[in-house]
């Protein structure tokens, strides 16, 4: 997994955040480092990444 430049950033848990280099909608964070997995259109899924496409919210 690549490592990217880290943004100083409020959150310690691991979750998809609004990209603090600003080049995509959200950017995943693994409670260490900024990731390379990105999105424009919501969490997507990826190993580790807390994101499982099979549990769906109802309304």
């Amino acid at each position: 997994m690549a490592v990217l430049e880290q943004q100083p950033i409020e959150v310690s848990e691991p979750g998809w955040f609004p990209d603090p280099q600003h080049r995509h909608n959200l950017r995943y964070f693994d409670g260490s480092v900024w990731t390379e997995h990105v999105t424009h259109y919501g969490p997507t899924p990826c190993a580790g990444c807390g994101y499982d496409p099979s549990v769906m919210l109802s309304s």
